[in-house]
């Protein structure tokens, strides 16, 4: 009698030792006998496991990453021994800091470059320099401030010097730049790469959770959200760089991974890659690496440990380096809106600070609302067909509407940084003429309504868009309009010394609209100090941030990265999320009688094959059929499974007992199947090949003691063939009389255990369901089994748990109120 195990080269008995006890290797007194027996014993806890390669939109198994990650360096530690064992190991711990070297320095220069093309981009729709049409206008005017003539407008060019053509000309222009650089923003992200469109957190953060999305991280996207931001924030729509920053940092991790074994094939490894380097792109965008690596640990990871935020610090850290050796701004600073403030604040100027927080919160929470409505809308209705001409006519609207407020017609970086700067001797922004105050407040409100409403709009176009800046220039435009009007209530507090310092008012506001938008606190308080510098405005800046973020989840529970991953249905648990839910696992598991299990006594090579190879008539004649029920069986003809619908299969040992054997999954019993077809003319058998999933006295105690008495080695010989990779531990023998009833000597079986996993997770039916939505979001797993004495009573997938929880947000009773106060109703 013979087994195939496709996985495995066949090892001998006597060349097997479990890993749990290495120094048998050299004990010349082991006997035989104990080694058989821990042989057969160990092999469930460290068996050749073999998996399909993840498919896209599919979750990662986390147990069997880490499984798969010890194993591997166990392997290293056993060649450790010699010189070359112990470069290898040397070489494999720096494979990390080697990515997050590359990755840093790619982020920095990438940085740079998109900093220098957009500004001059920007510029480009009021004129171009003369004496060199690559430079800006700072970099055009760089020696006479006051008065440019290298500088030439549109209208100059075209000759037109009366005062009224001169302004139909700069607005046709700049109209038209609109259009265009819009229009080509997204037509590179909807021809090109789709992924590149939007923010990219919600994803990321999905990812990072254990989803697969290859495309959202390849090169493609990578290029593409590079090119498109650049346009985008040209083209005058209300979006920012920062998150594009992220979302291009996590590409590069992942591009450059794959070039490291360690990385490429470490799945688990890889997501610590991407939240280190997501740290980067934070670093770059505001010059503050120590709120990049805060920003990771608060917005992006999932599973944080100690280590990662080291390499996230690393990573930033590099990244910033790179900027300032490249210090594109040829200024000093990593950012424009970098300043320095030189009085301090009063008692009294706490109220307005969170007074400032709590309007920050509520503008935040209705960002985050009107987003949420206008992509739900764009889902819906027709205007998805027509998403380029979308994308068009916003930003042409955009342009016409806020062309003739000054504060809302500047770009986002350039109003910040005049907003943050305070009133010194040169002025160009015009905030500190006291005989315009009225005027300026007047239109820095005016801007304030402008950008909440198109910035709610435009996050959501097929355009690569961020949300930091843009809020920040909301809420800097609301804090600088109130700064002005406390400073005429109080001009001086001592002889000749100001009160009220406007841009810190404009700083302040900043943070609590960006924290009210986003839901982070901690990040956002030290990006601030970052900017500033200054360690005596952190304080109103944790009074304002704090009260942000309480009114924002007070009328909004969801920041705007958990509302994209709700609307577009991402298969994210949130880690800060209290699930407090009534009722047990039987309640919403798929119960028994309804669900697909393999029953493991009588299987053959065709109908696993008919199981997972399923035509399209058998799909059509399975629509057709009955509820599927436990007294069906996989090798009674009918209608079959599926093969789209289903993602694995628990195995039982018969449907009389409905013990549980383990559970398949659907791409791994393919990998399986495919592997045994693909040598079933070398090893002998046919379709009607019965295959082997293992029995329920495997591995216990009367195993054991079975083997244990026999003394000698069982007659009956179970052989392992292997088509694959070596492994440290095979089991190449077993006793027949405790497996399956078997036919006559020498019949051959398909050996599928490798393709299993032997030990799901398992709970009891009368479970409660809050403790199982903690066992998915704490230990990462796709599927629970519901069982009790080991007799199958259904299974709960992840799908089942985000049902439940997207259910519980939706309450039929006071809506008005639940819409109003989703925290409390």
């Amino acid at each position: 009698m013979n087994f195939l195990s496709f996985g495995q080269n066949r090892v001998s008995e006597e060349s097997f030792h479990p890993l749990q006890d290495l120094s048998g290797r050299t004990n010349p007194d082991i006997n035989n006998n104990d080694n058989t027996v821990a042989a057969f014993a160990s092999w469930f806890a460290t068996g050749h496991l073999q998996r399909a390669r993840y498919k896209d939109f599919s979750s990662m198994d986390w147990i069997f990453e880490r499984y798969k990650s010890r194993g591997r360096k166990h392997v290293m530690k056993l060649h450790s021994r010699t010189f070359l064992g112990k470069l290898n190991m040397a070489f494999d711990t720096s494979q990390t800091w080697l990515v997050l070297l590359i990755v840093g320095i790619v982020v920095g220069t990438v940085s740079s470059i998109i900093s220098i093309n957009a500004q001059w981009m920007i510029d480009l729709k009021d004129g171009y320099c003369s004496t060199g049409f690559y430079l800006n206008q700072r970099f055009c005017c760089w020696k006479n401030e006051d008065f440019c003539a290298d500088w030439v407008t549109w209208s100059e060019v075209l000759g037109v010097k009366w005062s009224i053509g001169e302004g139909v000309i700069q607005f046709l222009v700049y109209i038209f730049d609109a259009i265009v650089f819009s229009a080509i923003a997204t037509f590179l992200v909807t021809f090109y790469a789709p992924y590149a469109a939007g923010q990219g957190i919600s994803e990321l953060k999905t990812i990072i959770s254990g989803f697969i999305m290859s495309e959202f991280l390849s090169f493609k996207t990578f290029l593409i959200k590079s090119v498109g931001i650049v346009f985008s924030v040209a083209s005058g729509l209300n979006v920012g760089k920062e998150t594009a920053l992220v979302h291009i940092a996590a590409c590069s991790a992942d591009i450059f991974g794959k070039f490291f074994p360690k990385i490429k094939q470490d799945e688990a490894q890889k997501r610590q890659i991407l939240s280190a380097a997501s740290a980067a792109g934070i670093s770059v965008a505001f010059g503050a690496p120590i709120a990049g690596v805060l920003f990771s640990l608060e917005a992006i990871s999932y599973y944080f440990p100690l280590a990662t935020m080291w390499k996230s610090f690393f990573c930033a850290t590099v990244a910033a380096v790179t900027l300032k050796y490249f210090d594109p701004f040829r200024n000093g600073k990593l950012v424009p809106f970098q300043n320095v403030y030189e009085r301090t604040w009063y008692s009294f100027e706490l109220f307005f600070f969170i007074f400032i927080g709590i309007v920050g919160g509520i503008v935040g929470a209705l960002i985050v609302k009107i987003n949420a409505i206008c992509v739900k809308y764009r889902q819906k209705s027709y205007i998805n067909k027509y998403a380029r001409g979308e994308v068009v006519f916003v930003a042409a609207v955009t342009a016409m509407v806020c062309y003739t407020n000054i504060f809302a017609r500047a770009d986002a970086v350039t109003l910040v940084s005049n907003l943050f700067t305070e009133c010194r001797d040169k002025d160009k922004s015009g905030l500190c003429d006291t005989t315009k105050d009225a005027m300026n407040i007047s239109s820095l409100l005016i801007a304030f309504v402008l950008r909440i409403v198109f910035t709610s709009v435009s996050c959501g176009l097929a355009v690569p868009t961020g949300i930091f800046l843009p809020s920040m220039a909301i809420g800097a435009s609301f804090g600088r309009a109130l700064g002005m009007t406390i400073e005429h209530m109080h001009s001086q507090c001592q002889v000749d010394v100001k009160c009220v310092t406007p841009a810190v008012y404009a700083l302040v506001g900043a943070a609590a609209v960006l924290s009210g938008t986003t839901r982070l606190s901690v990040s956002v308080v030290v990006i601030m100090f970052e900017l500033t510098g200054a360690l005596v405005y952190v304080l109103p800046l944790m009074l304002a941030v704090t009260a942000s973020t309480w009114v924002s989840k007070l009328l909004n529970s969801n920041g705007i990265f958990e509302s994209m991953i709700r609307i577009h249905e991402y298969p994210y648990l949130e880690k800060e999320r209290d699930y407090k839910m009534s009722g047990l696992a039987r309640g919403i598991m798929t119960p028994a009688h309804d669900l697909m299990f393999i029953n493991a006594s009588d299987q053959t090579l065709s109908s696993l094959q008919s199981l997972v190879f399923t035509s399209p008539t058998d799909q059509q004649q399975d629509r057709t059929s009955t509820t599927r029920s436990r007294n069906r069986n996989f090798s009674e003809p009918g209608p079959r499974n599926l093969h789209s619908q289903y993602q694995g299969f628990p195995v039982v040992s018969s449907i009389d007992s409905m013990l549980t054997l383990g559970y398949i999954s659907t791409n791994d019993l393919k990998l399986g199947l495919e592997t045994a077809l693909n040598n079933s003319l070398n090893d002998g058998f046919s379709l009607n090949t019965k295959c082997y999933f293992g029995s329920t006295s495997e591995g216990s105690s009367s195993i054991d003691e079975n083997l244990s008495s026999q003394g000698e080695r069982p007659s009956t010989e179970t052989n392992f063939i292997d088509y694959s990779q070596p492994s440290t531990s095979v089991i190449a023998f077993g006793d027949t009389s405790e497996y399956l009833e078997f036919d006559e000597p020498g019949s051959v079986y398909i050996d599928l255990r490798p393709y299993m996993d032997h030990s799901p997770v398992t709970v009891f039916p009368d479970t409660p369901i809050d403790l199982v939505i903690d066992i998915f979001r704490q230990l990462g797993i796709r599927y629970v089994l519901v069982a009790k004495n080991r007799v199958l009573y259904g299974i709960i997938t992840k799908k089942d748990v985000l049902k439940i929880v997207n259910k519980s947000d939706i309450s039929p009773a006071q809506p008005f109120l639940r819409y109003l106060f989703p925290s409390i109703f």
